[in-house]
């Protein structure tokens, strides 16, 4: 096996894997999430490998960030983030959330468009 190629392969399987229940029932009590859409994008087999940060500005008070204090939980990541954001005590009914999901080597990218329901 290439060098590169095994610096793919622990670069793509390093984020491990992540589910969620979901269910066409609305909770009965709290909040829930209505899925919007979901759309995944690769860039493998397009783009050069990149493993470097980056940082992107963003609005502050708009935006949801465990980074600094979770660190890179790979693919948890989604799910921690909204587990923390549940219990923040910021969201309210009627909220959209917008979630990206980058895979550490910026080959794939998730969105996901929620919006909260009482």
């Amino acid at each position: 096996m290439r060098a590169l190629d095994a610096d793919f392969l622990r670069w793509m399987l390093s984020d491990g894997a992540g589910a969620m229940f979901l269910s066409a029932v609305k909770r009965k009590d709290g909040l829930s999430l209505k899925v919007g859409w979901v759309e995944l994008v690769s860039y493998a087999g397009v783009l050069e490998i990149c493993i470097c940060g980056g940082g992107m500005k963003r609005a502050d008070g708009r935006w949801f960030s465990n980074l600094a204090e979770k660190g890179n939980t790979g693919s948890a990541a989604i799910f921690i983030i909204l587990e923390e954001l549940f219990h923040s005590g910021r969201l309210q009914p009627g909220q959209n959330l917008l979630g990206f999901i980058p895979e550490s080597g910026r080959f794939s990218h998730g969105f996901a468009w929620l919006t909260l329901e009482a």
